[in-house]
């Protein structure tokens, strides 16, 4: 099962340097979230992440930035940015918070986060939108789905059983932070 991570959508201290950890440990990918953040405050963040990391970062939000760091590995589409540039040929993902949403565009990315699986971790009263029944029961749930929403390392067994893809970790690894 693959591990991706989502930054917190503020900057944090040694941001660049705690990412560079999770890539030289078990996770697969990492996601860069910063939905508030200015093109220049990503563009400084990304600066700080060895170029040879940048095949293994997937951003949410100033697309145009791969023109400056043609190494990254993927763009996120999202409410905020649902359009590829014309000449992006990495990969693409999307979220998706319903198994219908994620029905329509799943064949159209490389893979997709489907939330919230569980309650989440760093928004209150965010609550799970499925059952795990509902989750075993989907023939949409398979290895280019990624449970978001709650997921803690313990979860890894029972998002297995479910037969996702992978998880992505948000609150778990920054609310210790």
């Amino acid at each position: 099962m693959k591990i991706l991570v989502i930054t917190s959508p503020d900057f944090i201290a040694d941001e660049a340097a705690q990412i560079v950890q999770l890539l030289e440990k078990n996770v697969t990918f990492v996601h860069i979230r910063k939905p508030n953040a200015t093109q220049d405050e990503l563009h400084d963040l990304l600066i700080k992440i060895p170029t040879r990391y940048h095949h293994r970062l997937a951003l949410h939000d100033h697309f145009e930035l791969v023109k400056q760091f043609s190494q990254i590995g993927g763009l996120h589409l999202n409410a905020r940015n649902p359009v590829l540039p014309n000449d992006w040929s990495g990969r693409v993902s999307q979220s998706c918070h319903s198994l219908n949403e994620l029905k329509r565009c799943k064949s159209s990315v490389d893979y997709c986060f489907l939330s919230p699986i569980f309650d989440s971790i760093s928004k209150t009263n965010y609550k799970s939108a499925f059952s795990l029944e509902q989750l075993q029961r989907s023939p949409m749930i398979d290895e280019k789905v990624f449970a978001l929403g709650g997921v803690r390392f313990s979860h890894q067994n029972v998002l297995k059983q479910c037969g996702f893809g992978g998880m992505v970790l948000m609150g778990e690894i920054w609310s210790k932070t």
